[in-house]
C-alpha cells in the first residue's frame, strides 16, 4: 500500500506533488491521481483536464521542472476523482521534421498507457477534428477471490532468440533439414551395426 503523501505545492488552485515515477500513466490513489509520462525530446509537459466530452480542457497544469526525472514528468493531483474527468497531455519541444522531431504544443498528446480512451464517434466515420482522442483513469479493483496464477519460472518461458539475431541475413537463409517422422522415430531406437546394413 502507498503511504499518503502530503502535497508540496498548488498550480492552478490544485494541490500537487511530484508523483510515483514507477507507475505509467494516470492510477488513481486515496487523495487523488497519479501522472506520469516520459518523453525523450520534450523541453517541457502539461496535464489537460477535461469534463467528460468536453473538446477543451477545463484546467492546464504545468508540470513543474522539479517534477521531471531523466525523461519522465510525474505528478499528484489532489481532489481529483478519477471517475469525474477525462485528460490529455500537451508537450513542448523541437519541431524538426527532418529528424522526426514534430512537437506542437497545440496538440493533444493521448496518453500511451492509458487504460480506456475516449473520442471515437465510430469505426469508419471521419472526426470532425484531430483533437478528439482522450483517455481515462480505470480503478483496478477487479476481485480475482481465490484465483492462483500458474507458478511457471520465468526463465522456462523466456526465448532463446533475440530479433536482431532471428531476422539476420545470415538466419533467414539458413534452411533447417526437415526431417521425417520415420527419422525422428529412428533416433530413439538402436541403430544397425554397420555389418548388418552391409550385407543387405
Amino acid at each position: 500500500m502507498l503511504r499518503d503523501l502530503k502535497p508540496t505545492d498548488i498550480i492552478c488552485g490544485y494541490n500537487v506533488r511530484p508523483g510515483h515515477y514507477d507507475m505509467e500513466g494516470a492510477t488513481p490513489l486515496r487523495h487523488g491521481v497519479n501522472f506520469t509520462i516520459s518523453t525523450a525530446y520534450g523541453t517541457s509537459c502539461t496535464l489537460l483536464l477535461f469534463t467528460p466530452g468536453a473538446r477543451t480542457p477545463y484546467v492546464r497544469l504545468p508540470f513543474p521542472e522539479s517534477y521531471r526525472v531523466g525523461n519522465t514528468y510525474s505528478m499528484i493531483v489532489y481532489g481529483l476523482e478519477y471517475d469525474k474527468f477525462e485528460y490529455a497531455y500537451s508537450i513542448d519541444g523541437p519541431n524538426d521534421p527532418r529528424k522526426g522531431l514534430i512537437f506542437d504544443k497545440s496538440k493533444y498528446i493521448l496518453d500511451p498507457y492509458a487504460k480506456a480512451v475516449t473520442g471515437q464517434s465510430g469505426w469508419g466515420k471521419p472526426q470532425r477534428d484531430q483533437c478528439v482522442y482522450k483517455a481515462r483513469v480505470v480503478l483496478n479493483d477487479y476481485d480475482w477471490g481465490n484465483f492462483k496464477t500458474k507458478s511457471t519460472p520465468l526463465d522456462t518461458t523466456a526465448s532463446s532468440s533475440t530479433i536482431t539475431g532471428a531476422t539476420t541475413p545470415s538466419a533467414s537463409s539458413h534452411r533447417t533439414p526437415a526431417m521425417s517422422p520415420l527419422a525422428a522415430t529412428s533416433t530413439t531406437a538402436k541403430a544397425p551395426s554397420s555389418r548388418s546394413s552391409s550385407a543387405t
